[in-house]
């Protein structure tokens, strides 16, 4: 019974380890380095630091508008006097209203010059982007004629 058994087990993990080498994954230079540059973590960082450029320049141009706020505050007092403490048969109402604007009419052209600095930092992000790009591809490569040879 132990002999069958073991013949068994001996046949099926031999079968699974057939099957496993009849499967090659074969990896060529171009998936490995399509593989590399999707799962890089410096390359995925890099690439927030382009969405966060482009926030930035969104918000710096936003920033030459107007802003506008307005506050609205209404309340109502049924049958007791706030400040007596008495019960009367009286209503009262009370509110507040009040709106801003505000603009910056001249601000030495510091905001023109944030938007354009903010529009050089996304090249800068996506020039660093590309050349890691490039590194990790040139590595790549050398690591894979090495296997090679």
């Amino acid at each position: 019974m132990n002999r069958i058994f073991s013949l068994l087990v001996l046949l099926f993990f031999s079968t699974i380890s057939m099957a496993q080498t009849n499967k090659t994954n074969i990896w060529s230079l171009e998936k490995c380095i399509s593989f590399a540059q999707e799962n890089n973590i410096q390359i995925v960082r890099s690439g927030l630091n382009i969405e966060q450029s482009e926030q930035d320049k969104l918000n710096s141009f936003a920033s030459m508008f107007p802003s506008v706020n307005a506050n609205l505050n209404q309340g109502f007092n049924f049958g007791t006097n706030a400040f007596t403490g008495a019960t009367t048969n009286s209503t009262q109402q009370f509110g507040n209203y009040s709106a801003n604007l505000s603009l910056d009419i001249f601000k030495g052209l510091s905001k023109i010059s944030e938007l354009k600095r903010n529009k050089v930092d996304i090249l800068v992000n996506q020039l660093t982007t590309e050349k890691m790009k490039n590194d990790i591809s040139l590595n790549i490569s050398l690591a894979y004629l090495q296997i090679l040879f």
